[in-house]
């Protein structure tokens, strides 16, 4: 097993930027983190970078559309010290 690098909180924001803190999604995010002693997998939205963590969530975002009511309490935080790895999903070939 080779060594792993740290993911970065400039990482994030430069792989993402055309999705974090805009009004609509133009990606998604697979993202494997340390929780718990156990390591999770997570498929959703990178909505933001805030104080150290990453914010997903399970909702594309759309200029067009209002959001559900529940959009904000089904975002997650993950803190970016835990992320293992993660890969940038396209929409591009899905919407």
């Amino acid at each position: 097993m080779g060594l792993q690098t740290q993911v970065t909180e400039e990482e994030l924001n430069e792989v993402f930027a055309d999705t974090l803190d805009k009004g609509a999604s133009f990606c998604g995010i697979l993202v494997s983190y340390r929780e718990d002693e156990q390591t999770r997998t997570e498929l959703g939205i990178p909505y933001s970078l805030i104080g150290g963590e990453l914010e997903i969530g399970p909702y594309v975002k759309n200029i067009v559309t209002s959001p559900p009511t529940d959009y904000h309490t089904r975002k997650k935080r993950i803190p970016i010290s835990d992320i293992q790895e993660y890969r940038r999903v396209e929409f591009s070939n899905i919407l």
